[in-house]
Parts: structure tokens; sequence; C-alpha cells
């Protein structure tokens, strides 16, 4: 007899791939510990993803929805983008949503030396 499962089932599209995974922690300022820390695992776990991708698909479902939380998506080669290429974007902010629920930003001051 088949065990019935609990909760929303696991999600089965394509797996993230570490260029994704590091872009998004930049959007968002997030160090490989802060993004444990939203996904509830550890980050040696996402230190060895990052670097050579794999990984249970359990993982990348918690990685994505740690970022998902934070108004990143996800675009995956032949997605609707302006390329068809893999990458990361912050989600427009849902309605009703206040501009303070999204993190901020920090982004260091360019500077230029015009010698």
């Amino acid at each position: 007899m088949p065990v019935a499962r609990r909760g929303p089932a696991p999600y089965t599209g394509p797996m993230l791939h570490p260029p994704q995974i590091r872009a998004a922690r930049a959007l968002l300022n997030w160090s490989q510990r802060e993004l444990a820390a939203a996904a509830g695992i550890s980050e040696i776990t996402v230190k060895k993803i990052e670097l050579r991708g794999g990984g249970h698909s359990s993982t990348h479902d918690a990685i994505r929805q740690a970022f998902a939380n934070a108004g990143v998506e996800f675009i995956f080669a032949g997605a609707r983008s302006l390329d068809g290429g893999a990458g990361v974007r912050l989600a427009p902010s849902a309605s009703g949503a206040s501009a303070g629920s999204r993190p901020a930003l920090r982004r260091k001051p360019t500077t230029v030396d015009r010698a």
C-alpha cells in the first residue's frame, strides 16, 4: 500500500546552476552562511553545490524557496527572457508589498581615477 505524501510535491524542474546560486546571493548581498540559514541547510552544503553543482533535489528546493522568499527568480535556458539563456533576476514586487519588504541592495560607490 503506497504511503501518502504530506505537503507540496517536490520541485522536479531543472537543477540550479552554481553560477545562478552565486549570482542570486550577490543580488541579495548574502554570504554562503546567510543562504544556508535561510534555506535550512548547512554552509558546507552551499559551498559544495556552488563549487561543483549536484546535490539532492530537496536541497535545491530549499535553496530555491529561500531565494523566492527574498524576491529572487531563476531563469532557465529556454525560459522567456531576452536571449533565452539561464540567469537570475529580482522579481517584481508583489502587489501590495512595500519596498521595505525586500532586502536592500548595498552597493559600493564607483570611483574613477582620471590622472
